[in-house]
């Protein structure tokens, strides 16, 4: 591989931020609200890192119907230019990886219809299409990405 485009996808391809964004739809329980808006306060503030934000806010998805979010995720929008941009640097000759700590439907989804190459986000779990509160595999943050964008670089 001579050429690499990686993105992020929350803000970057995508114009919101996919957890928070599906969250905000899907609680009606004003005090799971207020956990999520606490959440992201601490996390502002960094007095909480990234994964201990990611695992507190991905268990305010259980019990969600995993076809509930794959419907949320579908009406998501993309960022002004990012069909043209991917499109652009695929006839160029670009191997582009979609890199996401959010949710593996919205990630998936990037890559079907903006035909990125490839992707690596995380997984979240599901039994008999009802969301739990964890998340399956190695989880996706911010050393893990740089880690996955050299993996690529040297492959």
């Amino acid at each position: 591989m001579n050429k690499l485009a990686v993105f992020y996808l929350d803000s970057t391809l995508l114009a919101v931020e996919n957890i928070n964004t599906i969250l905000n739809k899907i609680l009606s329980d004003p005090e799971k609200k207020k956990k999520l808006e606490a959440i992201r306060a601490q996390s502002m503030r960094g007095d909480i890192d990234l994964e201990t934000s990611l695992k507190q806010r991905v268990a305010l998805f259980k019990g969600l119907e995993l076809e509930k979010l794959k419907q949320l995720c579908n009406v998501m929008p993309w960022t002004t230019g990012a069909q043209e941009t991917i499109t652009e640097l695929r006839q160029r000759g670009y191997f582009t990886v979609c890199l996401s700590a959010g949710s593996h439907t919205v990630t998936r989804r990037t890559v079907n219809e903006l035909g990125v190459n490839a992707y690596y986000c995380n997984t979240l779990e599901h039994r008999h299409g009802i969301l739990t509160e964890l998340i399956l595999g190695d989880l996706m943050h911010h050393d893990s990405k740089g880690e996955f964008s050299q993996k690529l670089k040297h492959s």
